[in-house]
């Protein structure tokens, strides 16, 4: 399955009422489908771990691309430096607490975040830490 392709069928699984609740909390209207985690967990089931795929998706800029792409990234094979990027891409608490409980606490040293991120002056970097 192609990005393209993924980003087509969550825009079929919209829902004007989900997107109108994600635009409530703050997620640009631009940025979102409407689909509800719930949707995203299960679609991502369905398709196999691909760093390659995860960051075309995160580079979409789709609000619900971004979170399936949380759950595509190899927690193996992504580094920190690379966490650090997708973190200062992050805008809303929900992305925030997707990125951190379905990817950086599961990767080894995760915790050399912390002397990154604790000065930053980017609120999500910063706020992960408090998580």
């Amino acid at each position: 399955m192609t990005c393209n392709e993924i980003i087509s069928q969550l825009q079929a699984m919209s829902s004007e009422k989900h997107k109108a609740n994600v635009i409530k909390l703050g997620i640009p209207e631009e940025n979102s489908i409407g689909v509800s985690t719930t949707e995203i967990r299960a679609l991502a089931k369905k398709i196999e771990k691909s760093q390659d795929l995860a960051y075309e998706l995160w580079q979409s800029g789709y609000h619900e691309a971004r979170l399936l792409a949380v759950l595509l990234f190899d927690k193996k094979k992504t580094t920190l430096e690379e966490v650090d990027t997708l973190m200062s891409d992050v805008v809303s608490w929900d992305l925030c607490d997707h990125l951190c409980k379905n990817l950086i606490v599961k990767m080894k040293d995760f915790d050399q975040l912390i002397t990154l991120w604790i000065t930053s002056q980017h609120t999500y970097k910063n706020g992960a830490l408090l998580r």
